[in-house]
């Protein structure tokens, strides 16, 4: 988290500097000229996209394989202002930051989210589905002493017609 806040400030003053040039040179030249020379891509940019899981959460993991800032200059010197060299620069440092900082935040969010998912699991866990079991086994717990107290009862009587027929069996013999 720490990380994150760190880089996310670094990147929000790489991009107030880059805003800050470009308002300079918006003010030496029109705005859509400006748009022109910057539409047409003069780097590139190659970006590998993939997924590392952590604690079964996926996770993007975005590289930077190359970047390419040795472009074709696509504006004529003369015609745009010098201020747009800086820009570019400022802009090549400040994308790699930016995606990592995207990569970051996208990461915490997706932790942020199962995080939330298994307090929800624990939560019914706890509140409903361990007082059910509880319950569940003292009544089970319930219905067994009462079934031994009934086979006690029963082999009591038993053993007392049991012995009653044994007495009267021996009163006849001794008669």
């Amino acid at each position: 988290m720490n990380e994150t806040r760190e880089l996310s400030e670094e990147v929000d003053l790489l991009f107030s500097d880059v805003l800050g040039v470009f308002v300079k040179m918006k003010q030496k030249k029109a705005l859509v000229d400006i748009y022109e020379m910057l539409m047409i891509l003069s780097s590139k940019i190659e970006i590998d996209y993939k997924h590392k899981s952590i604690m079964t959460v996926e996770i993007p993991k975005i590289d930077l394989k190359e970047i390419d800032t040795k472009g074709n200059q696509i504006y004529s010197e003369i015609s745009a202002p010098m201020e747009i060299n800086e820009v570019e620069n400022k802009m090549n440092d400040l994308f790699p930051k930016l995606i990592k900082l995207s990569e970051m935040e996208q990461s915490i969010h997706l932790m942020t989210e199962e995080i939330a998912k298994n307090r929800r699991r624990v939560n019914v866990i706890e509140n409903v589905m361990i007082p059910d079991l509880r319950d569940n086994i003292k009544r089970i717990t319930m219905k067994l002493e009462d079934t031994e107290r009934s086979n006690t009862v029963r082999i009591m009587k038993s053993k007392d017609i049991v012995m009653e027929k044994v007495l009267a069996e021996r009163a006849k013999r001794n008669k």
